[in-house]
């Protein structure tokens, strides 16, 4: 950002603060932007997809690739992680409910015996470790 070199003066000491400052406050903004934004584009077969997050049902890992499944009947497969993934889907309404899935929690239907969430006619597993978080992020009556 800068440097200050000795002996330290106030004026020039205060010069620094306020470029520092303004770095943080333009970096701090650009990251409340970010987290505003309500889609992602998906890189498949060399054609960028965007894809609105209301619209994503779940999101579920194969190996060294990532599916999203959008609607009924459209899914995407990008060469991902999970953990990136999760990190892109910084929006309230998607929580990690097993080491391979993660879902929207706007698009749930019912939550069986505890341990499986019916997704339209998906089932999918809700592991222990991530079941806490699961279910404070539910609105449960």
């Amino acid at each position: 950002m800068d440097y200050i070199v000795k002996p330290i003066t106030l004026p020039r000491f205060m010069a620094a603060m306020v470029k520092a400052k303004e770095i943080w406050n333009s970096t701090h903004n650009t990251l409340e932007e970010s987290l505003k934004k309500d889609f992602l584009f998906v890189r498949t077969n060399g054609i960028l997809t965007k894809i609105r997050f209301d619209e994503i049902l779940w999101v579920q890992a194969m190996v060294d690739y990532v599916q999203f499944f959008v609607g009924a009947d459209k899914k995407y497969t990008v060469h991902a992680t999970m953990k990136s993934v999760e990190n892109h889907l910084n929006h309230p309404c998607f929580v990690r409910v097993h080491r391979s899935y993660i879902v929207n929690t706007d698009k749930i239907d019912r939550i069986e015996e505890g341990s499986v969430i019916v997704i339209g006619k998906q089932a999918i597993p809700l592991s222990e470790p991530f079941k806490p978080t699961v279910m404070e992020r539910l609105n449960i009556l």
